[in-house]
């Protein structure tokens, strides 16, 4: 090698070339110079171990880091899920609980505190949602289901509380309210509404003469079977009395409907609308125990008398009768058109393009005179009948003059109501 690089070249560019070539020797030739290949090799190989130990320290590190975020996030969620799942706070309870008016806490007649549904009891309606205002002592057949609008006023929900109380209904039938949201408001004339219940009914027992224009008897059933509503267990004093009355509670659209069904096809979703999602679900779950049903508005009219008479001792429960503001008829018939009544309502909007339809009075129109061939699928038929109701049973809103008078015609009454 040095001969070769002696030959027609420079000192210099012979000791380049020669370092060259030594580089080259001490890098590949590990038989022709032994332990100073191997050297060279042993040392680029370390010199890669520590970049391949690095490297995996730095994955190992990123890995860890990685599971533990990872880690810490599964134990959050899981811990938040349990929190959920967990009994309501003591704080959060006392928000859902139903005040009780502490005079109601002072009488001493059974059916004092019955009527207000208070006691160990739950205050949740069903299943952990809605409120219970007032436990009933038996099971009921009926359900008045009333839904309240955006526009109802208190006024409204006050009389038709008080007629239905006083029509007798509430001795055969549990009454459900549907609200867009339950405001304190609402809340206190319903729970002021079974108070002065309460009151009239606990005055006409111990002296029917004293209240004439209030028939004390309707309610003078047997208890038969727990009620639905509420915790169970518990005395039902009441039926000591010899007094039966229904539940009344109460349940929010987002309680009973909480994916808003229609929210995807309507630019806004009045509860006019909204309320036949929640009744797929509330009659989905109380199927088995009742036998009839009316779905009513509030705002439009009032119960005055026994409107279930004309269809209690019919043998089908397929058929749902349609009337004005009132639609009455099986329960499980008045299940399957809420179904159909909620297709009819995304197919009208998807033709309006988006367009909010603000009565469903037209769809149920159409769908009875179609002599139920829209509803066959479901095997329910459906009548359109003007004389469905009873008359003087169902009247519409605002209540003639007369009525105000005869609620307010004896002393006894003008005693219980404040407003007289």
């Amino acid at each position: 090698m040095v001969l070769s690089a002696a030959n027609g070249k420079t000192s210099k560019e012979g000791w380049v070339g020669l370092g060259g070539q030594l580089l080259v020797l001490f890098l590949h030739d590990d038989n022709n110079n032994g332990g100073a290949g191997t050297t060279a090799d042993t040392y680029l190989q370390s010199t890669k171990l520590k970049h391949s130990v690095s490297s995996a320290s730095t994955i190992s590190g990123r890995a860890q880091s990685t599971i533990s975020i990872c880690a810490f996030l599964f134990f959050v969620t899981l811990l938040l899920f349990a929190l959920s799942a967990s009994d309501p706070s003591p704080a959060s309870a006392a928000v859902r609980q139903v005040h009780i008016p502490r005079r109601w806490l002072a009488q001493k007649k059974p059916y004092a505190s019955a009527l207000a549904g208070a006691g160990s009891r739950s205050s949740f309606a069903l299943q952990g949602m809605g409120t219970l205002f007032r436990r009933g002592n038996r099971a009921m057949s009926e359900l008045v289901v009333a839904h309240v609008s955006e526009d109802s006023q208190s006024d409204h929900l006050r009389w038709f509380l008080r007629t239905l109380h006083r029509s007798g209904a509430t001795a055969r039938a549990d009454v459900v309210f549907l609200f867009p949201q339950l405001t304190p408001q609402l809340k206190s004339v319903i729970l002021q509404e079974n108070e002065y219940f309460a009151k009239l009914l606990g005055r006409n027992s111990s002296n029917p003469a004293k209240v004439s224009s209030f028939n004390s008897t309707l309610f003078r059933n047997k208890p038969n079977g727990q009620p639905l509503w509420g915790g169970r267990g518990g005395d039902e004093e009441g039926g000591s009395e010899g007094l039966s009355w229904g539940s009344v509670v109460g349940f929010e659209s987002g309680e009973l409907d909480p994916e808003d069904t229609l929210a995807g096809f309507l630019d806004k979703v009045p509860i006019q609308l909204r309320r036949w999602a929640c009744y797929r679900m509330l009659l989905g779950r109380v199927r088995r125990n009742f036998k009839h049903v009316m779905l009513i508005k509030v705002k439009d009219a009032v119960v005055t008398g026994d409107a279930f008479a004309r269809i209690r001792n019919r043998k089908s429960g397929d058929t749902v009768w349609v009337a004005d503001h009132v639609v009455l008829g099986g329960t499980r018939a008045a299940r399957h058109l809420s179904d159909v009544v909620l297709t009819e309502i995304v197919r009208a909007s998807m033709q309006r393009k988006g367009k909010t339809p603000h009565h469903d009075s037209q769809i149920l129109s159409h769908l009875a005179k179609s002599n139920g061939s829209i509803l066959s699928k479901k095997k329910v038929k459906a009548t359109l009948s003007t004389d469905l109701v009873p008359p003087n049973s169902i009247i519409p809103f605002p209540p003639n003059h007369g009525i105000q008078q005869i609620i307010c015609s004896s002393p006894a009454d003008r005693s219980v109501y404040k407003d007289c």
